[in-house]
């Protein structure tokens, strides 16, 4: 083995094991939301049971059927709110990565593309920051970084020919939105 391959395994080596220590901060910060979640949703959910059961008192003489509709109807409206705290709190945590950590997730977005080459867009904030870290890693899958903005305010554009895909966080979101409902649901409403 030469020293020239030597060099680059051992950069290999190292990258896989930031890598492996940027995902395991990442379930761990995960757990740590999903935990704090369930603490809110758990300490909401019995505020909704005694409003809710001081509302059955009240309307009681209207039927139990009535009750039930709105116990049910403010139950659901109360876990649409959690929903959306938790989703927001998690965009809000991505927002706030180190330069690092933030650039390393943007480089393995842009490597899980599909695209072989193109071009990265950042927001005019995100060009601020050290961008010689990301250019190195976008190198290695065959992405340059472009100098003028995206109108995003996080995440990047990718251009390859005349597709484009928008990465940025909210488009990420909406676009899974179904999926990271279901979950963050799952997470906090077991039962």
């Amino acid at each position: 083995m030469t020293s020239a391959e030597k060099i680059l395994a051992s950069i290999i080596e190292e990258a896989e094991k930031k890598a492996e220590e940027i995902k395991q901060n990442a379930e761990k910060e995960a757990q740590e939301i999903a935990d704090n979640a369930k603490l809110e949703a758990k300490n909401k959910t019995d505020e909704i049971n005694n409003a809710a059961k001081k509302k059955l008192a009240i309307i009681s003489s209207t039927g139990d059927s009535s009750a039930a509709l709105i116990l049910r109807d403010e139950t659901l409206k109360i876990k649409r709110e959690l929903i959306n705290e938790v989703l927001q709190k998690a965009l809000l945590r991505l927002e706030q990565l180190d330069t690092a950590d933030y650039f390393e997730f943007l480089a393995q977005k842009a490597a899980n593309s599909g695209f072989k080459s193109g071009e990265m867009q950042l927001s005019a904030k995100d060009l601020e920051r050290d961008i010689s870290v990301l250019e190195e890693k976008i190198k290695k899958y065959g992405f340059t970084l472009s100098r003028t903005p995206a109108d995003i305010k996080n995440g990047f554009i990718l251009k390859s020919g005349d597709i484009q895909i928008n990465a940025s966080f909210e488009a990420l979101f909406r676009e899974n939105s179904s999926m990271l409902i279901d979950a963050v649901n799952k997470i906090l409403f077991k039962n």
